[in-house]
C-alpha cells in the first residue's frame, strides 16, 4: 500500500528534527564557526544532498536552532507571568524557569552564547529572524 502524504510528511518532519538535534550538538561542542557542514552530515547519518533539501547551509540550521531556542525561552516566560501572584512571584518563578530550562537544555543555551558573542554575523542572524 503507498503512504499517505500525511506519512510522508511525517518521515520528512522527522528526518528534520533528527537533523536539528544532532547539529544542535555538534553546534554547542564546536561552534558556529569551526563546524562544517561535513561535520553535519556525518553526525545525523544523511547525506550532503539530503542535508540541503531541508536547510540552505549551515547557518540556515544555526538560526533554526536559535529560533527554536528563543521560542521555548518565550514560551517559558509567557507561562511565569501569567499566572497570579505580585510581580516579586512573577519574577522568582521567570527566574525559575530560565534556570529549569539552562539545566534542561544546556545545548540550546550554549548555542544563544555563541550567537551573542559573533560579531558581523549577528548581523546576518537577526536579519534572518525577522523573515
Amino acid at each position: 500500500m503507498p503512504r499517505s502524504k500525511e506519512a510522508f510528511q511525517l518521515i520528512r518532519d522527522e528526518r528534520k528534527e533528527q537533523i536539528l538535534n544532532v547539529s544542535a550538538k555538534v553546534f554547542a561542542e564546536k561552534g558556529l564557526a569551526s563546524t562544517k557542514i561535513e561535520d553535519l552530515v556525518e553526525a545525523a547519518g544523511v547525506s550532503r544532498g539530503l542535508l540541503y533539501r531541508y536547510f540552505t547551509d549551515k547557518e540556515d540550521i544555526f538560526i533554526a536552532l536559535l529560533e527554536r531556542a528563543i521560542i521555548g525561552a518565550l514560551q517559558r516566560a509567557k507561562n511565569s507571568i501569567s499566572d497570579t501572584g505580585t510581580p516579586l512571584e512573577k519574577l522568582r518563578r521567570l527566574t525559575e524557569q530560565f534556570l529549569q530550562g539552562m539545566s534542561e537544555e544546556p545545548v540550546y543555551f550554549r548555542l544563544f552564547s555563541q550567537a551573542l558573542s559573533l560579531s558581523e554575523g549577528c548581523i546576518k542572524l537577526s536579519r534572518n529572524w525577522r523573515r
